[in-house]
């Protein structure tokens, strides 16, 4: 009996040991005052029609990924450190707020007068394997919102892709480079100056 549960106990550890890992690296762009003086509402949007974060072979591979990633922030010339695991959701809403904070801006915690609402829409995002390469790819969709609608706006896709090597370390490259690239690509001040031209 006392082995079948040191047994039982055994299983159950290796069991959480399996779970994988998957690493978001989002490194900051230089740090300007792009955004000095600015209160910016952040409204996060999911209009994806395909949820499954996974392509098959990545499914595969990942097995018990559980949906949340390992989310680190890195400054320009830094090496960056972890805030805590977040859905895809979570994490895109963190990385751009800590975007605006960095360009110089205010975040607001609701719209208001003399706040400018920012929206981000996330229309596509998918990891996968396929021929030991990892692919990431994504498409969001930045705009500045008026009366309920949007006066300016910039589409942005991407797509990374990374050998597959030891674990997922290929996958942590590739989410890493497709958030940075795709994040700081979207450039919110020349959005809300073409919103002002109105």
């Amino acid at each position: 009996q006392v082995v079948s549960r040191g047994s039982m106990v055994l299983f159950l550890l290796g069991a959480c040991a399996s779970i994988p890992e998957v690493k978001v690296n989002y490194r900051l762009q230089e740090e300007s005052k792009a955004l000095e003086g600015q209160k910016i509402y952040l409204d996060f949007r999911d209009t994806r029609k395909d949820r499954e974060l996974l392509g098959p072979g990545a499914k595969e591979e990942l097995g018990m990924f559980t949906g949340n990633f390992s989310f680190s922030v890195a400054r320009p010339g830094e090496r960056g450190f972890k805030i805590g695991p977040y859905d895809i959701t979570g994490m895109l809403q963190e990385a751009f707020r800590r975007k605006l904070v960095h360009l110089g801006a205010r975040v607001e915690p609701a719209p208001g007068p003399d706040v400018t609402e920012v929206r981000i829409t996330l229309q596509e995002f998918k990891l996968d394997l396929a021929d030991r390469r990892w692919i990431a790819s994504m498409k969001l969709e930045g705009g500045v919102v008026q009366e309920g609608k949007v006066v300016s706006a910039q589409t942005i896709e991407g797509r990374s892709e990374r050998v597959k090597i030891l674990g997922t370390k290929g996958a942590d490259e590739a989410l890493g480079e497709l958030f940075t690239d795709m994040i700081n690509r979207l450039d919110v001040a020349r959005l809300i100056r073409r919103a002002g031209e109105r």
